[in-house]
């Protein structure tokens, strides 16, 4: 059939198609919305009757698709398959293993449920496994994405693909009256998909050292870092051994400053005392994260050539991460630098005209380690640097002495300081980094506290609050942890919302708003704004929020539990300038866990078990 044989119906579909394709393409609308206004624009024009359109809908594999999606959301949303996967998952330091540990889950999970629950419930848990285990995130995520399409693919509900198939084989066969074969059972692919998902496993197992990237961070690979262990560390009095500091993936450590000496090549029973500052070569993710899990400063050359160890107060810079920045830069030093030729300590003035440290410095094979005072600047030199608030990255200054300006990520300035009480179960008993708590994204333990007794704790235990340092993606990865509950759990209770309905939002205080001077808990939010205050961002202020004394301040920004629609509900509200709901901050339904997981398992045994005669139509 030609062009010149299409009647009207036919250009008007094809119209019809091209616009539906270029609304789904501006991604304004859903293509479910999209769709289903084509379809009854069809059936308005005559192109289909009601009969046609409505045909679509009575497919058994559509149906199933549908149940599909709302039973393996519901698993999703009530968190029922954590604590297994967790428990699955283990503790791996070789990528190798790690990948099959989480592969093998992975593909199992994904043959009984959709695949796009399966990969969003399992992301955040994996992040956090991989930073625990010391294994490259960016090796584990795509993995995951292919291991849920391998699983998907050794059983009939393992995709929504097959159960359309099958479907339209059903109507096909039951037109020829083929009765046996009308329908495919949940294994009759299995002969198929399961060799086929074997071999894509171990593809992926035996070339994930060639074709999956290796480096875990966004920074420079080989810089030169520093931590220091300061006054009352738990790493003071242990060894390098003890301490895993010769087991480091990303990171190696190079030597030991102490007392105006150098230790390098520190031998596995060198012992960590107060005041040593310890410098490696590596990845900054990686030196971070294990500046947190040991309870280490992060040292710039300001603080390098101090001897002052003051203890890290709550209200400073963070009792667990150490010595914390407000934005990470990696710059490049430009050939016109008034910098070159200087070493860092003679350039301590520039940088601080620029409100910037040093917190790093890419090493050569020219270059000798050492103190990064004592490096001298050369062009092309990549640095690591703590920019200021006064820092003005595209200032002619700043791009008279840098090129290649690249923002990575904020400090705790960035950071919503949010209090988790620890219920009974998983945590109790473990340290902040075993509860898989210490190097997630967007995350940054502050302190734990006990009893009215905020400091530096190794374990957990039940009714220990956790005061962390999170962004709006951590703070709803903590709103779902196992075993964590809000601090201001009991005034979220109050308002009376019902579970499936409550979420989170941003607020900024504005200027004139009649807030500003008002404690939390005189400004009654959850009278006036059906709303709890649950976290608090402010520039340089990194304090529990105490709605007795928490001040509130213009420009301060409060996260609140409320109902998932509340910003918008609000968004006329003269006490904010800026209001924004935070997308999937939806608490776990945990107390349906039980019922989620019965109807999953009862939705796969439908599938198995043969309907009995006296059910099928004669």
């Amino acid at each position: 059939m030609g062009a010149d044989d299409l009647d009207w119906k036919g250009w008007l579909v094809i119209a019809g198609l091209i616009v539906a394709f270029l609304i789904m393409g501006a991604d304004k609308v859903g293509p479910d919305i999209v769709f289903s206004v084509l379809l009854t624009f069809f059936v308005a024009c005559g192109v289909l009757t009601v009969n046609q359109a409505a045909a679509g809908y009575a497919n058994s594999g559509l149906l199933t698709v549908i149940f599909l999606y709302l039973v393996s959301e519901g698993i999703y949303q009530t968190g029922g398959l954590e604590s297994l996967v967790i428990r699955l998952l283990g503790r791996s330091r070789s990528p190798w293993w790690a990948l099959v540990r989480m592969m093998i889950p992975a593909m199992i999970l994904s043959a009984f449920l959709n695949n796009t629950p399966v990969v969003a419930l399992l992301t955040p848990i994996l992040i956090s496994w991989a930073r625990r285990s010391g294994v490259p995130v960016k090796k584990l995520l795509m993995p995951l994405s292919i291991a849920s399409v391998l699983g998907g693919t050794c059983t009939l509900i393992g995709t929504s693909t097959n159960l359309v198939i099958s479907g339209a084989q059903a109507t096909r066969y039951e037109k020829l009256k083929k009765f046996d074969d009308v329908k495919f059972r949940i294994f009759d692919i299995a002969p198929y998909g399961v060799p086929y998902a074997i071999w894509g496993f171990l593809f992926v197992i035996m070339t994930q050292r060639w074709l999956l990237p290796g480096n875990s961070s966004r920074f420079a690979r080989d810089l030169l870092l520093a931590l220091r262990v300061r006054r009352g560390s738990v790493s003071a009095g242990k060894t390098v051994l003890d301490a895993k500091l010769c087991s480091l993936h990303g990171a190696r450590l190079l030597g030991i400053f102490r007392g105006g000496a150098w230790i390098w090549s520190p031998l596995p029973d060198e012992v960590l005392v107060e005041g040593d500052t310890l410098y490696f070569s590596g990845e900054f993710d990686q030196v971070e994260f294990c500046g947190q899990e040991l309870d280490l400063e992060l040292v710039s050359h300001v603080s390098e050539d101090t001897a002052a160890l003051d203890d890290m107060v709550l209200a400073g810079a963070g009792a667990a991460s150490g010595g914390t920045y407000n934005k990470l830069v990696q710059v490049t030093v430009s050939p016109i630098s008034p910098l070159i030729g200087m070493t860092i300590a003679k350039a301590a003035g520039n940088l601080r005209a620029l409100d910037v440290a040093v917190l790093g410095v890419q090493r050569g094979a020219t270059r000798t380690d050492g103190l990064f005072n004592d490096i001298t600047l050369v062009a092309k030199d990549v640095l690591l640097l703590d920019a200021g608030k006064a820092a003005e990255l595209e200032s002619t200054e700043f791009t008279a002495a840098f090129t290649d300006i690249h923002p990575l990520k904020d400090g705790l300035n960035k950071q919503f300081i949010v209090g988790f009480r620890v219920l009974a179960g998983t945590l109790a008993n473990k340290t902040v980094s075993g509860a898989g708590l210490r190097g997630i994204p967007g995350l940054s333990a502050l302190a734990l506290d006990r009893q009215g007794d905020p400091q530096q704790r190794a374990v957990i235990q039940q009714g220990d609050t956790l005061w962390l340092g999170a962004d709006q993606d951590g703070t709803t990865f903590l709103s779902k942890f196992p075993g964590l509950q809000l601090v201001q759990q009991d005034e979220v209770d109050k308002l009376k919302v019902p579970l499936v309905y409550q979420g989170m939002a941003t607020a900024v205080v504005g200027a004139r708003s009649w807030l500003v001077g008002q404690t939390v808990a005189e400004a009654r939010f959850r009278g006036k704004f059906k709303a709890a205050v649950v976290g608090l961002q402010r520039e340089g202020v990194h304090a529990p929020l105490c709605a007795a004394s928490t001040v509130i301040q213009a420009g301060d920004v409060l996260l609140l539990a409320g109902h998932e629609n509340w910003a918008k509900k609000n968004i006329n509200d003269t006490a904010f300038v800026m209001l924004n709901d935070v997308p999937s901050s939806s608490p776990p339904k945990r107390n349906r866990a039980l019922v989620a997981m019965f109807l999953g398992l009862g939705m796969v045994l439908t599938q198995i078990i043969p309907a009995p005669p006296w059910s099928q139509a004669s």
